[in-house]
């Protein structure tokens, strides 16, 4: 495995958008949750390993950008972010800002014509992927450090599985479990198509 370059990867994971206005309130807010990545391998053939997400430089700047659109002001800014190894996925949570295009993308999620999410990161240590010819089909990730989220419209792994709605009259740890388990039963039962 060899150090990378300073270009930015993108970890993209779908989901169905929450019910309604959101998962739950905070400080009067709607909280949005999120799978933002998995270990399963992506459309362009890379694996980002779940273990290899370095989250300190994002916590001090937790913004949500729509499309990776970097000439834009962030859309979200994320309110938690947490590796949960055990169930194999990448979770965050996100309310929106209260401008025009903000709250233009926040009624896309609402009404469900925007789903997925992608992960902005920078590559530290990686190596590239092979098939049974030995071609090089993509890029395994071991680490690499998150610099920015982004709703976006077409995710890279266009058969990540979609989570079912975390409902909001349900008890939120609750319903993350029982998304998280639908994840986890997916992923060990689903064999990738790369």
């Amino acid at each position: 495995m060899q150090p990378q370059p300073t270009g930015l990867i993108y970890a993209y994971a779908a989901l169905e958008p929450p019910l309604g206005k959101g998962d739950r309130q905070k400080d009067g807010q709607q909280v949005y949750t999120w799978i933002a990545s998995t270990a399963r391998p992506d459309g362009n053939g890379n694996i980002f390993d779940l273990q290899g997400w370095e989250l300190e430089t994002y916590r001090k700047n937790p913004i949500v950008m729509a499309a990776h659109n970097w000439g834009s002001l962030p859309v979200a800014k994320t309110v938690y972010i947490n590796i949960d190894i055990a169930k194999q996925a990448l979770i965050a949570q996100i309310v929106f800002a209260t401008t025009p295009t903000a709250l233009e993308i926040q009624q896309l999620v609402d009404g469900g014509f925007l789903c997925a999410m992608s992960a902005g990161a920078l590559p530290i240590e990686s190596e590239p992927r092979f098939d049974d010819q030995h071609h090089i089909i993509g890029t395994h990730y071991h680490r690499q450090s998150m610099r920015e989220l982004s709703l976006v419209p077409v995710p890279a792994n266009t058969e990540t599985l979609r989570i079912a709605s975390l409902l909001a009259d349900r008890d939120e740890a609750q319903a993350i479990r029982a998304s998280l388990h639908i994840l986890k039963e997916t992923l060990w039962t689903t064999k990738p198509s790369i």
